[in-house]
């Protein structure tokens, strides 16, 4: 097994020791057994659902599958949905940023070679995604940005405190949410193992204060592909003041604001993010 340092990268052996450091929060939803792949290639592990022109969704920090179950099964059938596992856990500490973050999703997308492709982003996800767009050689059809960090800070959970505390971490779990009951037991058990590791805990308060030192206001301005900005209007981590400012700051942005919802639109109203997707790829000839 490769030497693992807090503060050094490693060099994987293998793709199960690769798929077990990067990708610790990976548990598959019923909706999505037997329908998901993890695949590893070169220093990158993914999850591959679905046939079709393809979909890259970015998760946010402690984000996985769980954040895209529904969504993705109603779109599998034609779109194949690509959820690369970002490097939040594994990166060495004194570059785990959302600049390195950005670095890491260009590097995915320009290996794998997409052309014909569309990114859906979330929380962290979205800051990664902003910092990656002027580095990708194949541009994409189109951004999907859903409660997305770049012009405030993602604050640091006080659940961070209380990390050996189930109860405490799912409540901080279910407190993303407009809907208390949407986030699955075992959505928080995968963000509660994780949280056991010191390691890791300590990259994820690292990557979660990044967001404050990394307002992302110049490379949102230059943005310049069809955006559609999908808002919780109870959005607690990213509040919805903020999605005017990317509506501002973006040349060909339109915000949709959906009531009775939070910070994850993708998992608590996944019906109506479909439609108002259905309705962005058709416009940007997707």
């Amino acid at each position: 097994m490769a030497k693992k340092s807090l503060f050094w990268a490693v060099k994987y052996k293998n793709s199960e020791e690769l798929i077990n450091e990067r990708a610790p929060i990976r548990t598959i939803p019923m909706l999505l057994q037997g329908k998901v792949s993890i695949k590893t290639y070169k220093q990158h592990v993914y999850a591959e659902i679905g046939n079709g022109k393809t979909i890259v969704f970015s998760h946010g920090i402690f984000g996985g599958l769980f954040n895209i179950a529904i969504l993705a099964n109603l779109l599998k059938k034609d779109y194949k949905i690509i959820m690369p596992f970002l490097p939040m856990y594994d990166t060495p500490l004194l570059k785990c940023s959302i600049e390195q973050l950005g670095i890491y999703f260009a590097s995915f997308i320009n290996e794998l070679a997409f052309e014909n492709y569309t990114i859906i982003a979330s929380s962290m996800g979205g800051g990664a995604v902003i910092g990656a767009l002027h580095n990708c050689n194949n541009k994409a059809n189109g951004i999907i940005l859903c409660g997305s960090s770049g012009l405030s800070a993602i604050p640091l959970s006080k659940g961070f405190v209380k990390r050996k505390n189930f109860d405490f971490v799912f409540g901080m779990s279910k407190d993303i949410f407009f809907n208390r009951d949407i986030p699955e037991k075992e959505m928080a058990e995968d963000v509660f193992n994780c949280l056991q590791n010191i390691d890791v805990f300590l990259r994820a308060i690292k990557f979660t204060k990044s967001t404050t030192n990394t307002l992302q206001y110049q490379l949102i301005s230059k943005i310049d592909i069809p955006t559609l900005l999908i808002w919780g209007r109870e959005d607690p981590i990213t509040p919805l003041q903020f999605a005017y400012e990317f509506k501002a700051l973006i040349k060909k942005s339109e915000l949709i604001i959906i009531d009775e919802c939070g910070h994850v639109p993708t998992q608590e109203k996944p019906e109506i993010v479909y439609k108002l997707l259905m309705k962005f790829f058709k416009q940007v000839g997707f």
